[in-house]
């Protein structure tokens, strides 16, 4: 009877321990992410977003007669994308021969493209998503012990919210990628040369590490 009486206590004790022990799991893992995501955020506003696009210019190069024969023969309405981009980039006409006007042409050109690729592959990534969360959703409820939706659900979902977090994690790394690149040019482009060096190195630095820290922490 005294052994009976003592093991609903020890159960007790027992599930106390386990639920401290998950609890302090889950902040181990948490605090980590949220950590990485603040700092990802704070490194990108602070440091990476002060590189401007947008510094005035002393003189503007004009535009050679090469390139204002070339304008005077052709359009953008005229060539494929592909033509009309290599000619803008080439000889930065038609946006007056400034370097950091061709710069921001150039950085749009790319991100579009990041962006029109993106949307391709998300198209077949949700297709995907779907189709083998119903298909995980189904083979999991039907266990051993017969059905449990709420076990074939949640495993669902877990593998949906996985696969959504990786979504957002590559638009975020494919953003910041081209954001990183545009600046990582500009600093690239100052005087002396050893500070070029130095600039365009730690602006390639710390857009990787927005990158990195962001999507680990989303991850």
């Amino acid at each position: 009877a005294l052994s009976r009486a003592r093991t609903p206590g020890r159960a007790k004790i027992v599930n106390a321990t386990t639920a401290r022990a998950m609890a302090s799991g889950s902040v181990l893992v948490i605090a980590p992410a949220l950590a990485g995501i603040f700092f990802a955020f704070w490194l990108f506003t602070r440091k990476l977003s002060k590189i401007s696009l947008h510094r005035a210019q002393t003189v503007p190069r004009p535009q050679s007669s090469s390139s204002l024969s070339r304008s005077e023969h052709y359009s953008e309405a005229e060539e494929s994308g592909d033509e009309a981009l290599m000619r803008r980039m080439e000889t930065g006409e038609s946006y007056g021969g400034d370097a950091l006007t061709k710069v921001r042409v150039i950085y749009r050109d790319i991100q579009e493209g990041a962006k029109a690729f993106l949307a391709a592959e998300y198209r077949m990534c949700v297709m995907f998503i779907a189709v083998f969360g119903a298909v995980i959703a189904v083979l999991v409820s039907n266990g051993a012990s017969g059905f449990e939706g709420k076990v074939g659900f949640l495993t669902a979902f877990a593998f949906v919210a996985g696969g959504a977090t990786s979504m957002i994690s590559g638009y975020i790394g494919m953003m910041v990628a081209t954001y990183t690149n545009a600046r990582c040019c500009v600093m690239a482009s100052i005087t002396p040369d050893s500070m070029a060096w130095k600039e365009s190195f730690n602006a390639a630095f710390r857009g990787g590490g927005v990158m990195g820290f962001a999507l680990s922490g989303l991850g």
